[in-house]
């Protein structure tokens, strides 16, 4: 099989976000074989995301060691007008900038990189905020917890009878990172074309907000709000988790599967009881239904489950843990994982022509600034053009 040609091979990112959003954006595209540079501001002008809450991750965690691999770090001082025009530089060589700064903002990040606009050079400008460059909210501060609350997602997440739970902030993060990445994507051409120039406004708040279409279309045609449904769903009885053996099973019995479910738990008299002759029955009685079950369940794990259940044509599903996906037979065939300098990670999330895209390690803070520097004609310490 001839090598593989990656279809951003030879484009060039530059990463002026400090976020998760921009890291997971740009991580994709260097999966895609596109070079990413990272820019890092220097000492002097650090505002890096371990010193500003709201971007929700640390330079030095785990999370940046898996979503900054493949990209290359500069280091510039972004507080010194040399070291934008040092990312003036950067930009104008590249096909794709990508940007967090906020509009209100007032370092120039955003204003730096239109200039290399102004001079003439063509790339998709993806910028990533919390509400957009647009509207009445633009200017507040926000982080995950604000953007999933005030996205109406959170209404929906949790027991009906408790609080409302948030999603992990770095799940919300990269979901936005997903977006910004399709947007990117649907930007660039794959035939060694000519990049245009385009304007691409991520907002935080679209994105999450785009993830709960039913609810707004529901309470437009209705009026309806909807309500949380815990483990409990509203469209019927089971679709739940409950423990086995071994910890916990994905439980969906639909009607057509009722009398194959009912005969597996070795219960033909649940077929016709009342209490759970259909899907509605069913949701009137989950308590006596989770008791019948669970007292059958713990005598399996939960991987016979799963199996026992598929086999069955029921949508049973394992609930795993990390021991559990590491040991995955199904990972493991799709060579989904990476080993790093002995530290196991999880892989970019496609193949590619039925390979796996591998990505340099996560850099150490401007590692790369030398050999950029020189490239790109600027000085070790970012300060303008040489």
């Amino acid at each position: 099989m001839p090598p593989i040609t990656w279809p951003y091979a030879g484009l060039t990112v530059v990463n002026a976000s400090r976020g998760l959003p921009g890291a997971t954006a740009a991580q994709l595209l260097a999966g895609l074989g596109a070079r990413v540079i990272r820019v890092e501001e220097t000492a002097a002008g650090e505002q890096s995301p371990s010193r500003d809450p709201l971007h929700g991750w640390d330079r030095d965690g785990d999370l940046f060691a898996h979503f900054g691999r493949g990209s290359e770090s500069v280091q510039l001082d972004l507080a010194r007008p040399d070291g934008l025009q040092a990312l003036t530089r950067l930009a104008s060589g590249a096909s794709v900038v990508i940007e967090d700064e906020r509009p209100s903002d007032d370092r120039g990040v955003r204003a730096a990189i239109r200039t290399a606009r102004d001079s003439g050079a063509s790339f998709s400008l993806a910028t990533i905020t919390p509400f957009g460059l647009t509207g009445p909210w633009m200017d507040f501060p926000s982080s995950s917890l604000i953007t999933f609350a005030m996205s109406g997602l959170m209404s929906y997440v949790g027991e009906p009878d408790r609080e409302p739970v948030q999603f992990p902030a770095w799940l919300v993060q990269t979901h936005v990172g997903l977006a910004a990445f399709t947007a990117i994507a649907s930007s660039i051409p794959v035939d060694g074309s000519a990049v245009a120039s385009h304007d691409i406004d991520i907002a935080e708040l679209d994105v999450i907000a785009n993830s709960n279409p039913h609810a707004i279309s529901e309470h437009s045609y209705t009026g309806g709000i909807g309500r949380r449904a815990g483990s409990r769903f509203l469209d019927g009885y089971p679709w739940t988790v409950l423990p086995c053996k071994d910890g916990f099973i994905g439980v969906i019995v639909p009607q057509t599967g009722w009398d194959v479910f009912a005969l597996w738990i070795d219960r033909p008299d649940l077929i016709d009881d009342p209490r759970f002759v259909d899907r509605f029955a069913r949701r009137q009685h989950p308590d006596e239904f989770d008791e019948i079950f669970t007292a059958w369940s713990m005598q399996f794990t939960k991987d016979e489950l799963y199996r026992d259940g598929q086999a069955r044509h029921l949508p049973f599903g394992a609930v795993y843990t990390a021991a559990d996906s590491l040991a995955s037979e199904q990972l493991a065939d799709r060579k989904f994982f990476d080993t790093v300098q002995g530290t196991m990670f999880a892989g970019l999330p496609f193949l590619f022509n039925g390979e796996r895209p591998t990505v340099r390690p996560a850099p150490a803070q401007g590692e790369h600034t030398e050999v950029i520097a020189s490239e790109f004609h600027l000085t070790a310490t970012g300060q303008g053009a040489s």
